[in-house]
């Protein structure tokens, strides 16, 4: 997860969310969001991104390496309605 982009898109007046399953991550993150006074438009939480039910969300970004964003836009295309924005950096 990348927490800045979730705080930018939270302060662009976006409900944002981030998954992260490092507790570690999700923690300083849920940190950065209180103390930028994003915590009603940034949130995140610890889950295994495999899992996680994305239904709720429109746009769906997500970040890792170039081995992996391929393998994620196919994982993620069989998973998500025609109508989400999928991006992956």
């Amino acid at each position: 997860m990348n927490d800045s982009k979730v705080l930018q898109a939270a302060r662009l007046g976006f409900q944002a969310h981030g998954i992260e399953l490092n507790l570690w991550l999700v923690l300083f993150s849920r940190a950065r969001s209180l103390l930028g006074g994003l915590s009603d438009t940034a949130t995140f939480s610890r889950q295994d991104l495999w899992k996680a039910d994305l239904s709720r969300f429109d746009d769906v970004v997500i970040f890792g390496g170039e081995d992996m964003v391929i393998f994620l836009l196919f994982f993620f295309l069989k998973r998500l309605r025609t109508t989400h924005n999928f991006a992956a950096h």
